[in-house]
């Protein structure tokens, strides 16, 4: 997958070498940082929007499912990895980017909150899992009713990044 990138920013990083670059003796120096900032004018963009993050709120069953609103965009379905009314992804709004890739097979991991049904009673819950493989890390249940800071995030996190060689040194 191709990295995105501010062309604004890229553009302003490589003004700044212009400056310094007038006065120096070599033409070939300032004409390629010049043919640079060209090619990067002239790039193809992709067609990308910002990631929207959201998670179910007010959940509970309905004919057997679980069904909770979209809190960025207060739509009411059963509950998915996205709201299918404004593209959110269901993940409380947490990036993966301190996740390791996957032990088995090094595919990207990412968050999933779910609610899940635990002794009769709905429990939120957070894991990791690998996009790949589908390989999971094991679940960490918590109360919204207790539920004060990301720590059950940190939890599930700290369970998937650990490795049998963590305490060995390089």
């Amino acid at each position: 997958m191709d990295d995105l990138i501010s062309r604004k920013a890229l553009l302003e990083e490589l003004d700044k070498w212009i400056n310094p670059c007038v006065n120096y003796d070599k033409s070939e120096f300032l004409s390629g940082i010049t043919t640079a900032i060209s090619e990067v004018e002239t790039a193809p963009a992709v067609d990308a929007a910002l990631v929207v993050r959201g998670e179910w709120i007010e959940l509970h069953e309905e004919n057997g499912h679980e069904v909770g609103t979209c809190s960025h965009c207060r739509h009411v379905r059963i509950v998915d990895n996205y709201c299918p009314n404004c593209g959110a992804k269901m993940d409380g709004g947490h990036d993966n980017t301190d996740l390791k890739p996957c032990p088995f097979c090094g595919g990207k991991a990412e968050f999933v909150r779910k609610q899940v049904k635990t002794k009769g009673h709905w429990c939120d819950a957070v894991y990791v899992h690998c996009t790949n493989c589908d390989a999971r890390s094991n679940r960490v249940l918590y109360s919204k009713k207790y539920h004060k800071n990301d720590s059950e995030y940190l939890e599930a996190q700290e369970a998937w990044n650990r490795r049998a060689d963590n305490d060995k040194a390089d």
